[in-house]
């Protein structure tokens, strides 16, 4: 009796070893993909000890002495099973002046590796503005944030804000949000009279003038 007991037992194990082993078989891991490039400034030399950071997934990267950067485990479908889209986004200091980059739009797919190229580290510059809610006289603490980047800010006393170390870059898309009202969404200026995509130039400041949210009904 103990003898077909524990040939039972055995052949228990057997089945639970052979059905985990099937399980852990079907499992696959996420698809990923890898991104690299090479950054310099204006003169051509190497951009050493640039952050470079693929915007909404932690994962960073710094520069080498070469200019160089590498990062792996990006993560390459997005839930329907597509390619990915990412932002791309650096910064850092050069004597004394914050410099930066962004590429929007990079597209990953599984098991390849993307290069952007030779990309150009420049000054960064700022974007100024001011947001009015339409039936509240408490004009601070609307969020103001670049979509697609970790870049945001609220607005002070009087409804002004400021977004800092803002790359140069033609196409921003400027959200202000704030419970209880409708977001605007701000992806134009004026320029010389002409709307234009909102950009910001290398050291300049970008103004976007005055944003107003109504309240929700």
């Amino acid at each position: 009796m103990r003898h077909r007991e524990i040939v039972g037992f055995a052949a228990c194990i057997v089945v639970l070893a052979l059905t985990v082993a099937g399980c852990s078989h079907d499992l696959t891991l996420p698809a990923t993909g890898t991104v690299y490039g090479d950054l310099v400034y204006d003169d051509g030399s190497p951009a050493a000890g640039i952050v470079v950071v693929v915007e909404g997934t932690g994962l960073t990267e710094i520069t080498d002495r070469n200019g160089r950067f590498v990062i792996n485990g990006v993560l390459a479908v997005d839930e329907a099973g597509m390619g990915k889209y990412y932002t791309v986004r650096g910064y850092g200091q050069r004597e004394g002046t914050s410099v930066g980059f962004l590429t929007d739009h990079f597209k990953v797919k599984g098991q390849q590796s993307y290069g952007l190229g030779t990309v150009t580290v420049r000054p960064t510059g700022s974007i100024i503005g001011a947001v009015l809610l339409s039936d509240d006289e408490d004009l601070s603490g609307v969020r103001v944030r670049i979509e697609g980047t970790s870049i945001e800010t609220v607005t002070r006393l009087g409804g002004r804000y400021e977004l800092r170390d803002v790359p140069p870059h033609e196409g921003y898309s400027i959200l202000c949000s704030h419970p209880g009202y409708l977001s605007t969404e701000v992806t134009e200026m004026y320029d010389d009279g002409e709307l234009v995509p909102v950009r910001v130039d290398p050291g300049e400041i970008t103004n976007l003038g005055l944003s107003v949210l109504e309240a929700q009904r």
